[in-house]
C-alpha cells in the first residue's frame, strides 16, 4: 500500500494495533522494523506509540541493530524524519552505527543523501557522522553515481546543519559542472543546490552561471514554484552575484496574486530582501507580496527577525506602502516582539521606520 501511495487509514490503524500487541515486536527482524517504519513514514501516518516502540526494540537489542543493512538503517531514520520524531538517544545510536569502521563502505549515494537529509530535517548535528558521509560521498565511484535529487538533498543537509566542508562542496560543484546532463536538473534540485551553496558561503562563479542557465530556460521557468523562485533569489543575493539571466528570470516571475499567496513568511521576506539587494524590478510581485503580508493571519506567522528584515527590505526597495509599514510596526510592538531584536539592530530599525514616514511620537517605549 505504501509503495503505491495508497492511503487506507483503517488498514494502517489495524496494522499498528497488531504491531503494538504484547510480544509481537519481539518477532521483528531488522528488515521488518525498517519496512514498517518506512511504510508509515511514506504515508505520513504516525499511530500513537508505534515509532517509539520500534525505536525501543532497537535500543534494547544491540544485536538486532548489528544486523541492519545500510538500506534498513536509512529507511528507519528517514521515517523518523518524515514523521518528525526526533529521539536523541536513538539518533546517537544510529550515528554510532553508521560511523563504525567499514559500515559506510556499503553506502550508496541514496543512503548517504537520505541519512544526511534525515538528521538535518530533525535538526540533529552529528559532526562525526557528517564528516564520514562527506568522505564517502567523495569516493570517485560514489560521487559519479549521485543523481540530481540525491546531490541536492546531500548539499541541503550540510547547509541546514551549518556544516561547511570545503572538499565536499568543491567535489559536488565539479560533479555538477562535469555532468553532461546537468541541464536536466529539476527546478527543485537546482534551486535547493543554489540555496545550499549560498547558505554555506561557497561562491563558485562557474556553478552559479550553470544554474542560471538552467533556471532561465523556457522549459524550466514555467515549472518553478514560488518556493523555488525565493530560493534562487536568496542564493544569488547572498553571494552578491548579479547574473543577467537570473535577473531576467526573477523579473518575469510571480504574475498574479496566487503566486505570492503561496509564499510562507521566510520565503516572502527572503524574496523581498533579495530583490532589494539585487535591485530586481518586479513591481507586480512586490505589490502582491505586500498585499499578502497585509493579511493578519499571514503576518502573525512572522518572527521578530522576519518582520525587521521585511521593514529594511521595503525601505531599500523604495516602494511606498504606508499601510504595510504601519502594520509591520504594530506587529513588532505587540507583546514586546521588538525586544527580541538585537539592540544595535533595533536602533537601525527605528531609523528605518522614521525614514519610511513613521513619526517619532508613533514609536512606543520599547524603541527608546
Amino acid at each position: 500500500f505504501a509503495s503505491q501511495g495508497i492511503h487506507h487509514p483503517a488498514l494502517m490503524a489495524a496494522i499498528a494495533e497488531r504491531t503494538l500487541q504484547t510480544g509481537f515486536l519481539d518477532t521483528f527482524n531488522a528488515q521488518d522494523v525498517a519496512m514498517t517504519a518506512w511504510a508509515f513514514g511514506t504515508l505520513g501516518i504516525a499511530p500513537e506509540g508505534l515509532l517509539e516502540r520500534l525505536k525501543t526494540r532497537l535500543l534494547r537489542d544491540p544485536a538486532l541493530l548489528d544486523t541492519f543493512s545500510p538500506q534498513a538503517i536509512t529507511m528507519t531514520v528517514w521515517a523518523c524524519a518524515k514523521l518528525g520524531r526526533a529521539d536523541p538517544e536513538f539518533l546517537r545510536v544510529v550515528a554510532d552505527k553508521v560511523t563504525e569502521t567499514g559500515f559506510l563502505e556499503e553506502f550508496k549515494p541514496e543512503h548517504l543523501a537520505n541519512t544526511a537529509w534525515a538528521f538535518a530535517t530533525l535538526g540533529k548535528r552529528e559532526t562525526a557522522l557528517m564528516e564520514a558521509v562527506a568522505e564517502r560521498a567523495l569516493d570517485p565511484e560514489v560521487l559519479a553515481a549521485f543523481t540530481h535529487h540525491e546531490l541536492a538533498n546531500l548539499v541541503w543537509a550540510f547547509a541546514e546543519l551549518g556544516i561547511r566542508d570545503e572538499a565536499l562542496m568543491e567535489g559536488l560543484a565539479e560533479k555538477i559542472l562535469s555532468d553532461a546532463d546537468y541541464l536536466l536538473f529539476s527546478p527543485q534540485s537546482m534551486a535547493t543546490t543554489a540555496w545550499a551553496f549560498a547558505k554555506l558561503g561557497f561562491r563558485s562563479e562557474p556553478l552559479m552561471r550553470a544554474i542560471a542557465g538552467v533556471v532561465s530556460a523556457r522549459d524550466k521557468r514555467h515549472t518553478m514554484t514560488p518556493e523555488h523562485v525565493a530560493m534562487i533569489a536568496v542564493a544569488y543575493a547572498s553571494l552578491g552575484i548579479h547574473n543577467g539571466e537570473v535577473m531576467a528570470f526573477l523579473e518575469s516571475q510571480g504574475k498574479g496574486e496566487a503566486f505570492a499567496a503561496q509564499l510562507d513568511a521566510e520565503a516572502a521576506v527572503g524574496t523581498l530582501a533579495a530583490f532589494a539587494t539585487l535591485r530586481v524590478s518586479n513591481e507586480e510581485l512586490v505589490a502582491n507580496i505586500a498585499k499578502h503580508m497585509l493579511a493578519d493571519e499571514f503576518l502573525s506567522t512572522f518572527s521578530p527577525r522576519q518582520a525587521a528584515t521585511a521593514v529594511e527590505a521595503w525601505a531599500k526597495l523604495g516602494v511606498r506602502n504606508d499601510a504595510l509599514v504601519a502594520k509591520l510596526l504594530r506587529h513588532l510592538e505587540e507583546d514586546g516582539r521588538v525586544l527580541a531584536v538585537e539592540a544595535d539592530e533595533r536602533v537601525f530599525l527605528k531609523k528605518t521606520f522614521l525614514e519610511l514616514g513613521i513619526s517619532q511620537d508613533a514609536l512606543g517605549a520599547d524603541w527608546q
